[in-house]
């Protein structure tokens, strides 16, 4: 595992190219061992990109942080509706993204950022293996 820097950010493309882009993105900014956190934190942001890309006109940005025990990830758009957790509906296509999150994420949550819109977030605390630290899901 190589050493992280404490932060970082990148502006992704408006098309489903930002999905890829944010994969191999993260996978560089973090590690590249292939631990099951790695893993986890990629999922969880390629949701939340794919969510500013079906509901939203915005580019997303991401921005990764390190917190004293783990990782946090933001996904930023200029749109200002919150997203909701919808109940599972085996009848609908999609719509399980913040689901995604809700049950790997250690925590996460939404900020409004002015009139520059909102970031969702989320957090994966690491154990002293590097392994995420799983909590009790909502709902």
């Amino acid at each position: 595992m190589t050493a992280p820097r404490r932060s970082a950010t990148v502006v992704l493309e408006r098309s489903a190219a930002s999905l890829e882009q944010v994969r191999t993105w993260l996978q560089r900014e973090l590690w590249t061992d292939g631990t099951e956190a790695v893993a986890d934190i990629v999922l969880m942001a390629d949701e939340l990109v794919a969510n500013v890309l079906l509901h939203t006109s915005s580019t997303p940005i991401v921005t990764l942080s390190f917190t004293g025990r783990g990782v946090r990830i933001g996904v930023h758009d200029s749109d200002r509706h919150l997203p909701l957790l919808r109940p599972v509906d085996r009848d609908r296509i999609g719509g399980l993204g913040l689901r995604i999150v809700d049950q790997y994420a250690y925590r996460w949550g939404t900020e409004y950022e002015g009139e520059d819109g909102k970031c969702v977030w989320f957090e994966v605390e690491l154990d002293a293996d590097g392994r995420p630290e799983r909590r009790q899901p909502s709902g």
